[in-house]
C-alpha cells in the first residue's frame, strides 16, 4: 500500500522578524511538491525547489479571506498543513493540520497594556480566532513554558518542536 502525503505551508501572514527569519530557514528545506502560500511583504525569497508553488497573500482582509478559501478547497485527506503564523484555517479542512505558535501574547492571557491600539486590537482579535477556531489541530511550540500555556488556555494537544535552524 502506498502512502502519499503532501505539503501545504500556510504562512500568509508571515513577513518580518523572527516568524521570516523561521520561515526562510523553513523554505530553504523544502524540495518537493509542496505549496506555500506566502505574504507579498516578505520580500526576497531563496531560489526554491522548482516542484514548490507558491501563493501570494496580499496584507488586505479580502485576500486573506479568499487565501483561506483556497486553502479549504485545496486541502484533501492526504495533505499536511503547517500553520506557520500563529493562527488556524479559518475554515474546517480534511487535512491534518498543525499550528506552529510562536507569539506568547496569544498562547496566555498576558496582559496588553502599553500597546499601541491598533496591536492590542489585532492582538485581541488572534485570541479570539484562536480560541473559535482550534479545532482538530495540533500545537506546535517551542518551549515546555509556552506548551502548558497553551494547554491550559485553549485546552488542545500541544507539542513541544524548537525550531533550529539548519
Amino acid at each position: 500500500m502506498e502512502f502519499c502525503m503532501n505539503l501545504i505551508i500556510y504562512a500568509g501572514n508571515v513577513h518580518q522578524g523572527g516568524g521570516r527569519t523561521l520561515l526562510i530557514e523553513l523554505l530553504n528545506a523544502l524540495c518537493g511538491s509542496e505549496e506555500v502560500f506566502l505574504d507579498t511583504r516578505l520580500g526576497e525569497i531563496p531560489s526554491l525547489d522548482k516542484g514548490i508553488k507558491i501563493i501570494s497573500v496580499q496584507p488586505n482582509l479580502v485576500s486573506r479571506f479568499l487565501a483561506e478559501f483556497k486553502l479549504r478547497k485545496l486541502a484533501t485527506d492526504k495533505h499536511v498543513v503547517l500553520c506557520f503564523g500563529n493562527l488556524p484555517p479559518l475554515f474546517k479542512i480534511k487535512a491534518e493540520v498543525f499550528v506552529y505558535l510562536q507569539n506568547r501574547f496569544l498562547s496566555s492571557s498576558r496582559s496588553l497594556k502599553g500597546f499601541a491600539f491598533h496591536t492590542k486590537l489585532r492582538l485581541i482579535v488572534e485570541r479570539l480566532w484562536l480560541k473559535l477556531f482550534l479545532r482538530n489541530a495540533t500545537v506546535l511550540v517551542q518551549t515546555e513554558s509556552m506548551a502548558e500555556e497553551v494547554k491550559i488556555r485553549y485546552q488542545c494537544n500541544c507539542k513541544i518542536m524548537p525550531f533550529l535552524p539548519v
